[in-house]
């Protein structure tokens, strides 16, 4: 077996920034490797944040492209803050949020099912949950060995359930036999 020539380089020009380096010439390949926890200056930076007025680290800001650091000026916890209060205030403009959070389209276009087949399926048991017939239903359920993902191609649609029956579903990869052992257990 051939190992690689490694030379080891200390620079004084370069020791500040990168601290000692291993450069390994291997198929015409160089690869650096830093072996100094002084990776880059930034490290321990902080920020004042311009609404609660402390000093933090500059990981605890949000990274924004339009701002001269690369950070907002507003650290995430009062950025949250704000966020909350300003949809709690504009009840409107939340039910817009949600809208658009949506991927654009309503629900039942996400899994190719028409809007009429969408209204039948909520009659078939009052607009509850397929599964449990307690909660709301608004999480259409299909076959994910079929379609994986947020959507599907309509023919594997099974149902509408609610939230907590969807995510169960979910988490138990629709697998009968988990499903069952489970039942035994609680049983």
């Amino acid at each position: 077996m051939h190992l690689p020539q490694t030379h080891q380089i200390k620079d004084s020009n370069l020791t500040p920034l990168l601290g000692s380096c291993i450069i390994s010439i291997q198929l015409k390949r160089v690869c650096l490797f830093l072996l100094s926890s002084t990776l880059c200056y930034t490290v321990n930076m902080k920020k004042i944040c311009v609404k609660c007025n402390e000093e933090k680290d500059l990981d605890l800001f949000a990274k924004g492209k339009n701002y001269k650091d690369g950070r907002r000026g507003t650290c995430k916890r009062c950025h949250t803050d704000y966020v909350i209060n300003y949809y709690n205030m504009n009840p409107d403009k939340k039910a817009e949020k949600v809208r658009m959070n949506s991927y654009y389209k309503p629900n039942w276009k996400r899994h190719n099912i028409t809007e009429d087949r969408y209204k039948e399926m909520l009659d078939l048991y009052s607009g509850k949950c397929h599964s449990c017939n307690e909660n709301d239903a608004y999480c259409i359920d299909h076959d994910h060995s079929c379609c994986p993902g947020g959507f599907s191609c309509g023919k594997c649609v099974r149902g509408i359930l609610c939230s907590q029956c969807n995510t169960a579903l979910g988490l138990l990869s629709d697998n009968k036999n988990k499903i069952q052992n489970l039942i035994k257990y609680i049983s």
